[in-house]
């Protein structure tokens, strides 16, 4: 006797039960977070402030000062975000997103995990000439 193959919302029940096949599904609330700061890359450019002199005019005295972005070096320093296509194979795409109350740029993006679910505040950035980079906030744990 052959045995029947599953009816077809038999399966869609299976895949949904095991985590609807997102890559977080099967980590924890920490290897997500180790992951994500993993992910993040350090860069250094010059200051579009000060054009690397280190010192910018105070609007109140009209005096040099040192300059706040790149605090005096000449150089920003700064960590940049995974690009869209590193971070969904690491993650895979968020369960939902909602908006956050009074705010035009950042995003609340869920995704599954073993503890429960992970919010974490996120949005996309482009830049001219760069890939389109994923900036996030710190993730949360949201107990089932």
């Amino acid at each position: 006797m052959t045995p029947r193959p599953l009816p077809p919302l038999v399966l869609i029940g299976l895949v949904l039960s095991c985590g609807g096949g997102s890559r977080s599904a099967s980590m924890s609330f920490a290897d997500f977070k180790a992951t994500l700061e993993r992910m993040k890359t350090p860069f250094e450019e010059p200051c579009p402030e000060c054009h690397q002199s280190g010192k910018v005019l105070d609007p109140d005295t009209g005096n040099e000062v040192k300059c706040p972005t790149c605090e005096g070096t000449g150089m920003r320093k700064g960590v940049r975000g995974p690009t869209v296509a590193d971070f969904e194979a690491a993650f895979g795409k968020p369960e939902r997103v909602e908006s956050r109350p009074a705010d035009l740029v950042w995003e609340y993006w869920f995704f599954p995990c073993r503890e429960g679910t992970v919010r974490l505040p996120a949005f996309l950035d482009e830049q001219p000439g760069d890939e389109v980079r994923v900036v996030t906030g710190e993730p949360e744990l949201i107990r089932r």
